[in-house]
């Protein structure tokens, strides 16, 4: 979050265990955050968006249940953690960003995933490099005594624990008016006219 600190942030995940572990990993790196779900009573879905609303909690992580019918101007980051193939459901959650507000300049976007790709499938590094055996968290890409030291971890039972921390570096920022982004990309081509 060094590129966005002390801005309220939404990060759109998988699943509400992937809600629930990411808004625990902020937290283990001493960022208020809390997660939200058709899980909690509505009490408690009501608390931690006041919460959230009230600036008490810095990064609220969600799975569908914010996409549509919650207005929160006050947020300044999108953390796209998830895929999907809808454009409507993408829409949703980008307009969540999108709303002005008192001394809001920019919205800023982590999209973490490739929507489309040319055969409209989801990209994953598993894709890319042709490995069926999809593990959550699991290697992909990694030495061959470490993908057996994996392979026998869940032959024993057991799911190995994430071993790498995830780290942003920006080579470039691109600055899009969020008030006129459709406008300005509707000329430019897309993978799939390029394919």
């Amino acid at each position: 979050m060094n590129h966005a600190s002390g801005k309220r942030a939404v990060c759109f995940c998988i699943d509400v265990n992937h809600a629930e572990r990411m808004a625990e990993l902020f937290r283990q790196n001493n960022v208020a955050a809390a997660h939200v779900s058709g899980r909690m009573s509505d009490k408690q879905k009501d608390q931690v968006l006041a919460d959230y609303q009230a600036g008490k909690t810095h990064v609220l992580c969600a799975c569908d249940i914010l996409n549509e019918g919650w207005d929160s101007p006050e947020t300044e980051v999108l953390l796209m953690a998830r895929p999907t193939l809808s454009k409507v459901v993408y829409v949703q959650q980008l307009g969540r960003g999108t709303r002005t507000a008192p001394g809001k300049e920019y919205l800023l976007v982590f999209d973490f995933i490739d929507n489309a790709s040319r055969y409209t499938q989801s990209l994953s590094t598993h894709r890319l490099f042709k490995n069926p055996h999809y593990r959550p968290g699991g290697l992909v890409a990694a030495p061959s005594d470490l993908l057996a030291e994996e392979e026998a971890t869940y032959a024993r039972g057991e799911k190995p624990s994430a071993v790498l921390g995830l780290h942003l570096w920006v080579d470039k920022y691109e600055a899009i008016d969020i008030f006129r982004w459709q406008d300005e990309v509707k000329e430019m081509y897309s993978t799939t006219y390029l394919g």
